[in-house]
């Protein structure tokens, strides 16, 4: 049995959905992977480049779990929420980047493992780029979600706190 740590929180992965865990190999980097968002792989994101406001963009929350797969499986086939599945420092993966899928609450036979989302009975939890936290509602509706997600839309946001 191997021992790994895993995180409850993901990334801002902007607007579009991948999944790159890299490379393995420690010499090569992988190619890069720019988004709309914080998050990408082998790439970084200034504060200068998140032109619609520290206060207007997500940089990382709660991220949705099958309830299924809370812990490692008894039968040693370990966990199979394919967006908890890997290490807290695997790089591009789903396990640590969320993208715009609607906010959804921790459910039994549901795959949202690309969504943000959490156990809470009101929202998740999401972490603004100004250090600011607020519970986003699961009812939040998706086109606002997707102008957090994105750091430089330009498209008004009629959100306030």
């Amino acid at each position: 049995m191997s021992v790994c740590s895993r995180t409850d929180y993901a990334m801002n992965g902007g607007s579009e959905t991948f999944d790159h865990p890299g490379s393995g190999d420690l010499i090569q980097p992988p190619a890069v992977k720019a988004s709309d968002g914080i998050g990408g792989r082998a790439w970084v994101v200034t504060s200068q480049e998140i032109t619609d406001g520290l206060t207007k963009t997500y940089l990382f929350g709660e991220k949705y779990v099958n309830p299924d797969w809370y812990t490692p499986s008894s039968s040693g086939g370990g966990n199979e929420d394919q967006g908890d599945n890997e290490c807290a420092y695997i790089g591009s993966d789903r396990d640590v980047l969320r993208m715009a899928l609607p906010i959804t609450r921790d459910r039994r036979l549901v795959d949202a493992s690309y969504a943000f989302g959490s156990p809470h009975p009101g929202g998740a939890q999401m972490v603004f780029c100004d250090g600011a936290v607020h519970t986003m509602s699961y009812d939040t509706a998706l086109a606002l979600h997707k102008s957090l997600l994105r750091r430089d839309d330009k498209l008004p946001t009629n959100w306030t706190r």
